[in-house]
């Protein structure tokens, strides 16, 4: 695996264009990323450009994820950019993953303590309304807890012994799925755009990532994975990601070949993982695992296609850093445009857990570019932008805004080369 990684990042990037697409400013619009997403949820009998549409559940341990892979393999060869397939065991990356979900769970749960709270204190003194109380005990049951043993722990470690019960019992249960897995292996995806100018050796990289992955849950949200053979078209997560990132790659292959912006220092690495959706598999194995370069920074894209708010001339993407890296990277993409602003968000109030969280522990600065979820920089109220339709069969191109996601591609295609240009070699 390792020496395929390093016969890939040693091609050279040929400067001539093949490509499915018209150079254009902007470099994209509605149409186009619809047309994307609807071939990569399934939505179409043809893809763009006659290539077939991949079937609309790409669960990661079920055969249509390969399926996925060598389809975006097939748009990279057709844009002139080397790529490939690489496999990978998910239990290589498994030692990896407690401390990943440790942080994931509580990075995540720091929104829903004071509701958490709130309702196990009231479950526990049977003040909590008649309506409630069974909701309350399935999300107990769920993770393997009980009244009676929530009720016996103290109010102030009631919460914590919900977020320790709910990060074993995640671990438990995904081991227990890679250990009766039907795929040996599950792919990630790399295109590379060479930015050189004929240096020799291992340049760093600049990552720009999204996972290919989706799966439908009970009740949506995080729930319990349903079974594989269960609907997960997954337009918005994450056909929506992976279609910018597409975008995005021709854009700056295009860029190179075209405005020649000189030598910059690092070589820009395109990256679709699967595995996101079991616990960020496919990110962690490449930053683990796979990678063989520096990494200079990642960029990921995970949902950017559900406008919540409605605003058409108005609209808000969400940029989230980590404070342990600080927010230089997010700059270049908090210039609010016309018709759309940007909100920044710091980790510790950004909900999302997705694939940049696999660099921050390998000590990569990253940064996430999704759709509003967030209606402002505390982030108190998480959930009132939220896509309805996460992680269920219905999650579908009909319901998304692809005139708000050509929006946020193009301000995230400035925000990376004003990133790429600040990063000039001498």
């Amino acid at each position: 695996m390792g020496k395929r990684l390093f016969l890939l990042l040693g091609m050279s990037l040929g400067m001539s264009l093949t490509t499915l697409w018209a150079q254009a400013s902007p470099i994209t619009d509605a149409s186009e990323q619809r047309a994307l997403v609807e071939a990569l949820s399934g939505a179409a009998q043809l893809g763009v450009g006659g290539l077939p549409a991949v079937i609309s559940q790409r669960f990661s341990d079920s055969p249509e994820i390969q399926t996925t892979a060598q389809y975006l393999k097939t748009r990279y060869d057709a844009l002139g950019i080397p790529a490939e397939v690489l496999q990978y065991d998910p239990l290589d990356a498994y030692p990896y993953y407690f401390q990943n979900t440790d942080k994931t769970y509580r990075s995540y749960f720091i929104h829903m303590t004071p509701m958490l709270q709130a309702d196990f204190d009231g479950l526990c003194a049977g003040t909590l309304p008649g309506d409630k109380i069974e909701t309350v005990q399935k999300r107990l049951k769920r993770v393997g807890l009980d009244q009676q043993t929530m009720c016996a722990a103290v109010s102030k470690d009631r919460v914590e012994l919900y977020i320790r019960t709910t990060v074993a019992h995640t671990a438990a249960i995904t081991k227990k799925m890679l250990e009766t897995r039907s795929l040996a292996t599950w792919p990630n995806v790399i295109a590379l755009l060479e930015t050189g100018r004929g240096e020799t050796g291992a340049r760093p990289l600049c990552v720009i990532g999204a996972h290919m992955d989706s799966v439908a849950r009970d009740g949506g949200g995080r729930g319990p994975i349903i079974s594989p053979a269960t609907l997960a078209p997954g337009a918005d997560d994450n056909g929506s990601g992976t279609a910018a990132v597409l975008t995005l790659a021709r854009g700056l292959h295009d860029w190179l070949a075209e405005t020649k912006p000189g030598a910059l220092k690092c070589d820009i690495a395109i990256l679709h993982f699967s595995g996101e959706e079991e616990g960020l598999l496919g990110s962690i194995a490449f930053a683990h695992l796979q990678l063989k370069r520096p990494v200079l920074w990642m960029v990921n894209f995970d949902m950017i296609a559900y406008n919540g708010a409605k605003t058409p001339h108005d609209a808000v993407v969400n940029v989230g850093y980590d404070k342990a890296f600080g927010r230089a990277l997010a700059e270049p993409f908090a210039a609010s445009v016309e018709g759309l602003r940007s909100l920044v968000i710091e980790r510790d109030t950004f909900i999302y857990s997705s694939d940049q969280i696999a660099f921050w522990d390998v000590g990569v600065p990253a940064i996430s570019i999704s759709e509003q979820a967030c209606s402002n920089a505390a982030c108190n109220e998480p959930f009132k932008l939220f896509n309805p339709t996460l992680h269920t069969p219905d999650d579908v191109a009909a319901i998304l805004d692809f005139d708000y996601a050509a929006r946020i591609i193009e301000r995230s295609y400035d925000g990376l080369k004003t990133l790429l240009k600040g990063g000039r070699s001498n």
